[in-house]
């Protein structure tokens, strides 16, 4: 890009870098260079944009999202109106299912 002087300063990661498509974690095995190769565009005064929803799923395995776990220990999570009940909704793709 550069040799044909075409602007090229961020690279875009959409859902594909994700593992299981939940936010906050990338594929280890098909992005498996992706810190080093972040790290270099770093290096070439690039950036790298990721896509990320506001949105967590409460329905993976226990011990197989700390993101959502994390929340859970933190008590983050917006209430339904009881004041109690974390409030649920979906997203994108995902609500189309």
């Amino acid at each position: 890009m550069r040799k044909y002087d075409i602007p090229f300063d961020v690279q875009y990661g959409d859902i594909d870098y994700m593992d299981r498509r939940l936010d906050f974690t990338y594929d280890k095995v098909n992005f498996a260079g992706l810190p080093e190769y972040i790290q270099e565009l770093k290096k070439d005064g690039m950036h790298y944009v990721i896509i990320l929803d506001p949105f967590l799923t409460k329905d993976e395995p226990q011990g197989t999202y700390r993101a959502y776990e994390l929340g859970e220990e933190m008590g983050v999570w917006i209430k339904n109106s009881d004041g109690v009940t974390p409030a649920v909704g979906k997203v994108g793709l995902l609500s189309m299912q």
